[in-house]
């Protein structure tokens, strides 16, 4: 997708035949197509929410598609640092490549905070799905998203060296 093969997951129900397709676009928190963020440091605790989602939806019939973004889990970075459009065009190369499928019929995108956002713009670019679902979804662009989540811990941080401290653990 624009210069960058994306290393993902198809998963399929073990039945024979077509299966609606359930596009699993992650948010700004999920990095790999499990919903798991990456640190070389070991940092933060795993999390498996989509990849656990995926399986119980294989088991319901449906078939998913998950990807790990750019520079993360097995997708290379690319050759510059990667912007919405990117995320966007990845949304879009994913509804394509189900939509090619011969097992697929829907198209159903999940969008996963800001992966919702992504799947937004994506249909605005002529590349809609037959249905969408969001969870917790990013209701604004990425300047308003940070001004309230960064600039609140920022107020946190400057009311006290305790809190400053807390904030940097």
């Amino acid at each position: 997708s624009k210069g960058v093969s994306l290393s993902g997951t198809l998963l399929l129900p073990d039945d024979e035949g077509r299966f609606p397709c359930v596009v699993l676009a992650g948010g700004t928190l999920s990095q790999t197509r499990d919903g798991g963020l990456t640190d070389p440091q070991g940092r933060v605790l795993k999390r498996d929410a989509i990849k656990r989602l995926a399986e119980k939806l294989a088991t319901g019939g449906y078939a998913s598609l998950r990807w790990d973004k750019r520079g993360r889990g097995q997708t290379p970075a690319g050759p510059r640092p990667p912007e919405i459009d990117d995320d966007v065009a990845d949304v879009i190369a994913a509804i394509q490549f189900a939509r090619k499928h011969e097992r697929i019929g829907h198209v159903i995108v999940v969008g996963e905070s800001a992966g919702a956002y992504f799947a937004c713009l994506a249909s605005k670019q002529g590349y809609p799905a037959d249905a969408y679902i969001f969870l917790g979804a990013l209701c604004s662009d990425y300047e308003a998203m940070y001004a309230y989540n960064y600039g609140r811990l920022k107020e946190y941080a400057d009311k006290s060296a305790e809190n400053l401290r807390w904030v940097e653990q």
